[in-house]
């Protein structure tokens, strides 16, 4: 493993830009493939992170801790879990949900109220036209024995096994209700004719009203052409469509965790994936079952018995664990200090000819993104904390500097980032970024130091300490007063009261800003 002094080697940064290309080309691939929607932003973040992982496994850097273990195991969990996302089975007929027996009256009042409307406008627009050629079919009409129009037109439904010779069996749709004797011949002796009275009865009288399958207002003599979609196929061409860009997604998806993407925050993977279930896997889902629910809801207009519906559910969202493999470092902050010494001669008599003073001595603060303190730097050697401390910060505004004023972009990332529903992860990455430009510009106008560490869970009554009464700076050779809205930490108890809360933010917002700026320095 070679050994580099810091991330700012030339090498260490040769070998972090060739992983980085290599993975956005791999990453480019798949999306290509799969024809997944994934932003290059997105896909440059993920690629760095594993870039990043790499060089930290490869070097050995002087200044830094890092440990990547068992990550092999935890790519083959999350993709397991991608994998394991599974479609409803959609059978053409299960139970009935009350929503959906709501939905299909409402829908279906709508549609004949609809109908009937359009109807009544032809009809009131057409009237002279109508009554013309109802008078002429008419004749027409009653010039047709039954029995020859149904030897033309449907000579197999009054032979055994038709519906006509079957239609008034008992426990049929068009059994006569008592009022009218069992008799199956009557298509075969040309007297067969619908029973208005046994259709009430039978709650089938509908069909023959306007906007219904059987209303016909020119009485023709002969049957109307009908076209008749195969609706099992249809339902079966958009079901194998449904599976081909499922799995096309899942597979797309699983070959990206892979080659690493989203194994340093299962965030980014979860989110994208549940995105292209909204977008692509959701709206084919609706398909199918409002074309189901459409086509049986055809039964009603042709006086036949409701079939069972059935509500495809969409899939299970995908949630996977947080990533255990952080990569961020260790935070370093420097603290100078002032030792009196004794310049010049001293007896054991008690005198001499020299006085005291004091010397500068740079210690660098080392501690992690909860502020625990883990080692202390100096010239002389590193000591290592044997207790668990918190550090305590300061921040000052430069000579001259100005803050700058927050954009649309950053308030607008402000107000989603806890919380991003309805937000894209692709837009979520554009308001990041400039989020993050005003970070690091915000940040770069104060000057850090370290106050000190606490060890206490809550490390604001020692902060307050540092406000009660002014501490002499030798290096300014004056008194500095410390306001508490510029000393943040972090408190590891909850609940925050408010000082607490505004340190919490402020520390969060500065190790964000750390992070960010070695980013920059690679």
């Amino acid at each position: 493993m070679p050994l580099v002094w810091s991330r700012k080697s030339p090498d260490y940064l040769a070998f972090l830009h060739d992983k980085e290309a290599d993975k956005i080309k791999s990453y480019n691939a798949i999306v290509q493939e799969h024809q997944l929607d994934i932003s290059p932003q997105i896909i440059s973040a993920q690629a760095y992170a594993y870039a990043q992982h790499e060089a930290n496994a490869h070097f050995q850097v002087f200044s830094d801790i890092f440990k990547p273990e068992k990550l092999g195991e935890f790519i083959a969990s999350l993709v397991e879990m991608i994998v394991g996302i599974a479609l409803a089975v959609f059978t053409g007929g299960a139970s009935v949900a009350l929503a959906i027996a709501q939905m299909a009256m409402v829908v279906a009042r709508s549609v004949l109220d609809t109908m009937k409307e359009d109807t009544q406008s032809f009809f009131d627009a057409t009237t002279n036209s109508l009554k013309q050629a109802t008078a002429v079919l008419k004749g027409l009409n009653e010039e047709v024995p039954s029995l020859v129009q149904a030897l033309i037109y449907h000579p197999y439904a009054i032979f055994p096994e038709g519906h006509i010779y079957k239609g008034e069996t008992p426990g049929s749709l068009g059994h006569k209700a008592g009022l009218e004797a069992y008799n199956p011949m009557k298509g075969i002796n040309g007297v067969y004719k619908e029973n208005m009275q046994a259709e009430q009865i039978n709650t089938r009288s509908h069909r023959h009203l306007p906007g219904n399958a059987h209303y016909s207002p020119l009485k023709l003599p002969f049957p109307k052409a009908r076209f008749k979609e195969d609706t099992q196929k249809t339902l079966e061409g958009y079901r194998r469509n449904l599976d081909k860009r499922m799995e096309q997604i899942k597979k797309g998806f699983a070959n990206l965790t892979q080659e690493h993407f989203g194994a340093f925050d299962t965030q980014v993977i979860q989110r994208l994936f549940n995105e292209h279930m909204d977008k692509d896997i959701h709206p084919r889902i609706d398909q199918i079952n409002s074309y189901d629910f459409l086509h049986k809801m055809g039964y009603y207009a042709k006086g036949e018995r409701l079939p069972l519906f059935e509500h495809m559910p969409y899939p299970d969202a995908l949630k996977l664990p947080p990533s255990q493999f952080p990569l961020n470092g260790l935070i370093r902050v420097q603290k100078r200090e002032y030792r009196a010494v004794y310049r010049g001669n001293w007896n054991t008599a008690g005198g001499g000819s020299g006085g005291w003073g004091h010397i500068p001595i740079d210690m660098t603060y080392v501690f992690d993104d909860q502020g625990v303190l883990k080692e202390i730097q100096r010239a002389e050697g590193t000591q290592k904390s044997t207790k668990i401390e918190r550090v305590i910060l300061h921040r000052a505004l430069k000579e001259g500097a100005k803050l700058p004023p927050k954009s649309g972009e950053v308030l607008r990332y402000e107000a989603i980032r806890e919380n991003p529903t309805g937000v894209s992860l692709a837009t979520e990455y554009a308001l990041k970024e400039a989020y993050n430009a005003y970070l690091k510009e915000y940040w770069g106008c104060f000057e850090i130091t370290l106050l000190g560490a606490a060890t206490h869970m809550r490390p604001l009554g020692q902060a307050k300490s540092f406000t009660r009464a002014p501490v002499y700076d030798w290096g300014r050779r004056g008194y500095r007063h410390y306001a508490l809205e510029d000393i943040f930490f972090n408190t590891a108890l909850k609940p925050l009261n408010p000082a607490e809360q505004r340190a919490q933010e402020n520390f969060n917002a500065f190790v964000e800003y750390y992070h960010l700026k070695e980013i920059e320095w690679e």
